[in-house]
């Protein structure tokens, strides 16, 4: 099986589309920036929370549609330990 993309790719993407910093979407996010940068880099779970917070900043991204991607990754990175 492939492996599953970590949503905080797609979530980069659609940073760099609208030459959005990380510190910018911290601030739409009421966020940090370090807890964005750890979302884009995988290091850490999307929760649904920041979900609906990124679908409002990234008007292009749905909250239903990441979370998913969270799950697929999850189950991926399960099948990945308990072959």
């Amino acid at each position: 099986m492939n492996e599953a993309s970590h949503p905080g790719q797609v979530i980069s993407d659609a940073m760099n589309a609208r030459g959005m910093s990380q510190r910018t979407l911290a601030r739409l996010t009421h966020s940090t920036p370090k807890h964005i940068n750890k979302i884009v880099n995988g290091k850490v779970r999307l929760t649904a929370g920041m979900a609906v917070r990124f679908e409002l900043a990234l008007i292009e991204l749905r909250a239903d549609a990441l979370l998913r991607m969270q799950v697929d990754h999850d189950v991926w990175k399960a099948r990945q330990t308990n072959p």
